[in-house]
């Protein structure tokens, strides 16, 4: 049994948290005690394929083992295919030919709202059953862990009702590129606003840290694009000395973080290997590398106090779920996605639904940058959407660090992990009293946990 109370938070209206398009104000410090915002994207997984049930998750944001999709909608006779539990099959799951998710697949899932393509679209050589199937933690540990002793938003959407390319224009710009939407390509003469070109006019600092993405391809036209990593494809980013230097690589994230180095706003996208894209890497490889980031962040107390970390995947990958998203346009919502918050002020154990239960996208972290900076909205979407700052409560005491190993994967629940940390220094398990009464971390706790652990020593 978990050992965690799951906080259900009901998301009442609050006019601090929710910006609509307003002027922008000149201003640098931040509104509230984060002063890092980091975006981790990760790949091509439908919420209810990672999380659909997960303990406390409130119907109808919860997964049903009812639900039966078609085989084959223009013939009913061949019956359907509920939910199955993958966890023994998982590494086959994973590591099998990738469903289809672009464009027309997205619609052909969605069927006019039905919800009910997911398996009949897909092509038979592909084992559309596998659409159906769900992890559960003895898969997803890490994940489930970092959910549960943080928080999980169950009610956040990708981007683009399209694949990889589009959502991850919009995790910078509000918007996409059509033809790259409805088609499968990617462009290199870009010319709308991103949220850098307000980052670098108000002297807030930011890096976007791409897999294996040469140094000697920063500062130079490119020919070709790449999925993951949109901001080369803007030449008044690439060809700009100011910016170019700051999109990176994961080697750069691990030295800058070894120093503490962390800027005011930080995108992280994978290499293959470690992205939790189906057929590309292994669900180990891609917690492990999460759980990386994560500690190497946790393990700086100046930087943990003052950081907000969202851990995402930018489209559903063609697995099931079945939230039917909001059409706000033409091009999205997209399906719903995994939005795990992790910062010492987010409310512990939380299960978040939305601010008045309100879908989001990719949008919302634009919108929560721009209201912790006071930056103007981009577009639409992110003028229409609340910021994520409702997930969290800046009176509690803040959350101590949930440290797991990035050799290998943690244990769920996490207080049955034996290799598992709480805070700096303090072993993890289910007899922990910092745990049993909710991992928050006092201020003279904190004191000393800085006194203890200034520089955030490793602790594996």
């Amino acid at each position: 049994m978990n050992v965690f109370l799951i906080t259900i938070v009901l998301l009442i209206s609050s006019a601090s948290a929710l910006q609509i398009a307003r002027p922008a104000e000149a201003a640098t410090t931040p509104r509230t005690p984060i002063q890092h915002i980091v975006i981790i994207m990760q790949e091509n997984q439908a919420f209810d394929h990672f999380f659909g049930f997960f303990p406390g998750i409130a119907s109808p944001y919860a997964e049903s083992k009812t639900v039966c999709e078609p085989k084959q909608l223009t013939n009913p006779s061949l019956g359907c295919v509920k939910p199955w539990n993958g966890d023994s099959q998982s590494n086959t799951i994973q590591m099998s030919d990738p469903l289809l998710h672009d464009w027309s697949q997205a619609w052909g899932d969605y069927n006019n709202g039905l919800m009910n393509g997911f398996v009949s679209t897909q092509q038979p050589e592909l084992n559309p059953s596998a659409a159906m199937s769900y992890f559960t933690g003895v898969t997803l540990p890490d994940y489930w862990d970092f959910a549960s002793y943080f928080g999980l938003d169950v009610n956040f959407y990708h981007s683009a009702m399209s694949y990889t390319y589009p959502n991850h224009l919009y995790l910078v710009s509000g918007q996409t590129y059509p033809p790259c939407t409805i088609g499968i390509c990617t462009v290199t003469n870009l010319n709308f606003a991103t949220i850098v070109n307000q980052l670098q006019a108000k002297g807030i600092s930011w890096k976007y840290y791409a897999g294996n993405y040469g140094t000697s391809s920063q500062c130079r036209a490119i020919s070709n694009g790449d999925y993951l990593n949109v901001l080369p494809d803007f030449p008044a980013i690439q060809l700009n000395s100011a910016t170019c230097h700051k999109i990176t690589n994961l080697s750069t994230l691990w030295n800058d973080l070894a120093r503490g180095n962390l800027a005011n706003v930080v995108w992280i996208t994978p290499n293959a290997t470690v992205s939790d894209h189906p057929q590309q890497g292994t669900l180990a490889h891609g917690q492990m590398y999460v759980s990386k980031i994560v500690d190497s962040i946790e393990k700086n107390a100046t930087l943990w106090k003052s950081t907000a970390i969202f851990l995402t995947w930018d489209d559903w990958g063609g697995y099931f779920d079945h939230m039917k998203p909001t059409i706000v346009d033409k091009y999205g919502y997209g399906f719903r996605v995994p939005l795990i918050v992790i910062s010492p002020y987010v409310v512990a154990h939380g299960i978040f639904y939305g601010k008045n239960f309100q879908q989001e996208d990719f949008s919302s972290f634009l919108t929560t940058i721009e209201y912790n900076w006071g930056l103007n909205n981009l577009t639409d979407r992110d003028g229409s959407v609340p910021n994520l700052f409702y997930t969290m409560n800046f009176n509690q005491a803040p959350l101590l660090p949930l440290i797991l190993p990035t050799n290998g994967l943690a244990t769920y629940p996490v207080g049955s992990c034996s290799v598992c940390r709480v805070g700096f220094v303090q072993p993890l398990s289910s007899q922990n009293p910092i745990l049993q009464s909710s991992g928050n971390l006092s201020e003279s706790q904190w004191l000393i946990s800085e006194q203890t652990n200034p520089g955030g020593d490793p602790l594996d």
